[in-house]
């Protein structure tokens, strides 16, 4: 499973929150609840997403945590605020949870009708995130293959039935992973790994990294499977991807192991195996080297935070 797949719904996969926000006239929204990532899809209107234009039929991707702004038009006043507790407020700290609501999962001002938006919001999604952060850019704007996952992602919002919840968390994937596909289609040398899937050379190493994590990767071996010499594979993949492969593989084998020990389902021991580490001792020597935390201080200070 390849770093954007396990965001979307690895072991600390969380459902996002989905909405739909209706606003006209001139207004600033301030978003400050410290998510992990936000996809906001313009199904009316226009909207400006960090300085970045969003047009009806594309979609804006925001990485977090630092808050970030929602404005009608380049240099609209904030006049809204969305705290840590995911609550709507005037910048005053008056509370718009009763005044703007429209109903179940729809919110904005009474009677507007001039921009309309879907918001899927990811609020925590554990040291998988990580692999994104490196090269994703504070905020990407992308029109999704076809449009039809904000339509129908609309829709579901405003029905419901049996699979409701799984059909949103769904939909959001959807979009989330079709923008960030697009945006890296076009911006091939700051996407890193997120384009190098179709490489013939670096493509195969990274599916053998993703897909068996905790096999013994040597660059020799993982060279063979693209069917290229050592020096070539080894030059290529950091060219591409920006960091040596073995470095890239300790990275990923330990963002894997941390989401693993965040999660409390297994023993040291055995999220060692799951990674690829002889030992618990040799995976909480790594942990502690690549987090400065030893793998029980790192679990404990995730739950602090859940």
């Amino acid at each position: 499973m390849d770093p954007l797949s396990r965001f979307v719904l690895g072991p600390r996969a969380v459902a996002p929150t989905c909405l739909r926000v209706h606003l006209a006239g001139r207004w600033g929204l301030s978003v400050e609840d410290r998510s992990s990532l936000t996809v906001i899809a313009v199904t009316a209107g226009r909207l400006i997403v960090e300085g970045q234009r969003v047009d009806a039929g594309q979609v804006a991707v925001v990485r977090g945590p630092e808050p970030f702004r929602v404005l009608s038009d380049e240099g609209a006043p904030v006049t809204i605020r969305i705290n840590e507790q995911q609550r709507c407020e005037t910048v005053a700290g008056e509370s718009l949870e009763l005044v703007w609501r429209r109903g179940v999962r729809s919110w904005g001002m009474p009677g507007a009708c001039g921009t309309e938006f879907l918001i899927g919001v990811y609020t925590d999604h554990g040291a998988s995130a990580r692999a994104l952060d490196a090269v994703l850019p504070r905020a990407i704007v992308a029109a999704p293959m076809g449009g039809a996952s904000a339509d129908l992602l609309a829709a579901e919002l405003s029905g419901g039935g049996v699979g409701h919840e799984g059909l949103l968390t769904s939909l959001v994937g959807v979009l989330l992973v079709q923008s960030v596909r697009g945006w890296a289609a076009k911006n091939r040398a700051a996407a890193r790994w997120l384009a190098a899937p179709d490489d013939p050379v670096v493509g195969p190493m990274l599916a053998r990294i993703h897909e068996a994590p905790a096999d013994g990767h040597t660059v020799a071996t993982l060279a063979a499977a693209a069917h290229a010499s050592r020096a070539l594979a080894s030059a290529r993949f950091t060219s591409v991807v920006g960091r040596p492969v073995m470095a890239y593989l300790r990275s990923w084998r330990l963002a894997i192991a941390a989401d693993l020990v965040a999660d409390g389902a297994l023993p040291l021991d055995a999220i060692a195996g799951e990674v690829g580490y002889g030992s618990g001792f040799a995976l909480s020597t790594a942990f502690r080297r690549e987090f400065g935390l030893s793998p029980s201080d790192y679990r404990r200070l995730r739950r602090d935070r859940a």
